[in-house]
């Protein structure tokens, strides 16, 4: 039976909870990542997630702001990772407990 390693919140930071410290316009305009990016993202990773280091393809993976979005991170390659689907998750559930 498949297991999922536990994600590694000292490589990706738990995602904070509320409306952020940038204000809506001051934010960057670009929210998301484009699948060319994670995939960037993805292969200077070595093909793996970085919360949990299991190897993944592009459609196991989401692009994530290390610095969240809503507190002044921007949407460019250096300032994101690719996640797991389980891992993406966990980080951003993980403030909700």
């Amino acid at each position: 039976m498949w297991v999922h390693n536990a994600c590694d919140f000292s490589k990706v930071p738990k995602a904070p909870t509320g409306k952020g410290s940038v204000p809506p316009g001051e934010r960057d305009p670009k929210r998301a990542f484009s699948r060319s990016e994670t995939d960037e993202m993805l292969q200077d990773q070595g093909g793996k997630c970085l919360g949990c280091g299991e190897p993944k393809t592009l459609s196991e993976v989401d692009g994530h702001h290390l610095k969240r979005h809503a507190d002044g991170g921007r949407t460019v390659k250096e300032e994101g990772a690719a996640l797991c689907k389980e891992c993406h998750k966990e980080v951003h559930a993980s403030n909700k407990k």
